[in-house]
């Protein structure tokens, strides 16, 4: 197979996981982005040319059998096999404990904690069988370690995320390394207004929203750090200490 290493980025053609995967293509990886949607005509511009393919895929309706697929479609496309995974693709819902419901619980945890698990585990599978020394990057948030009463289902998935992490790294050692990011507000949700982003602000120590660019870099970062694994790493202001 060729020598081109290829990263599979979940959810990576939109916000946050859009910048990744264009961040991992200037890096020189061939980048697969496994997305439930259209691809955004400024996207399909900025990746036109480059080593790229856009895999369309619910991941709340797939089974492990499925997850295989979708990485052969990656490795059969690249003629190479699957060195990085970087599990992005997540919703976040508004959620208040005395009034969600199972169907609430079912469809966020199914997209934010249920298809990392087993899109993760397929990767390391494939990464083991292949003898790939690979990386696992999974995206967390601050809501991993905060309390958020009216986001409870979200907050409940990315703590399980940044404990699967650890899990993970310990498992897959010493071959598979498997790192997080935890962001905190760097990507305004559509529609905020200025009083949600003066108070986003104030919830940073910093006095600032963060940059997405912050969040690529750590991601580089990591996939060259040989030395680190299990590692949850905060990049939110200083949100965190509040």
């Amino acid at each position: 197979m060729a020598e081109k290493k290829i990263a599979i980025v979940t959810g990576g053609v939109r916000r946050l996981g859009g910048l990744i995967s264009l961040g991992l293509l200037n890096a020189g990886y061939a980048v697969a982005a496994i997305h439930n949607g259209l691809v955004p005509a400024e996207f399909e511009v900025k990746t036109k040319g480059l080593d790229f393919l856009s895999i369309p895929a619910d991941l709340s309706d797939v089974n492990q059998t499925r997850y295989s697929e979708l990485i052969e479609i990656a490795k059969h496309h690249f003629k190479s096999d699957i060195h990085v995974l970087v599990n992005n693709a997540a919703i976040i819902e508004e959620t208040d404990f005395l009034t969600c419901t199972p169907a609430d619980w079912d469809r966020i945890f199914s997209i934010n904690l249920k298809s990392v698990f087993f899109f993760s585990q397929a990767v390391a599978l494939d990464m083991t069988k292949n003898e790939i020394s690979g990386n696992i990057v999974l995206i967390s948030d601050t809501a991993g370690s905060l309390t958020w009463p009216h986001y409870s289902i979200y907050n409940l998935t990315k703590t399980g995320v940044s404990q699967l992490t650890r899990i993970m790294a310990k498992t897959l050692a010493p071959f598979i390394r498997v790192n997080a990011v935890a962001p905190g507000t760097i990507i305004p949700f559509e529609g905020a207004d200025d009083a949600w982003m003066e108070a986003a602000r104030q919830r940073s120590v910093l006095k600032k929203i963060g940059n997405p660019e912050d969040v690529v870099k750590l991601i580089r970062v990591i996939l060259e750090t040989e030395f680190m694994t299990g590692s949850v790493l905060t990049v939110d202001g200083g949100r965190s200490l509040i």
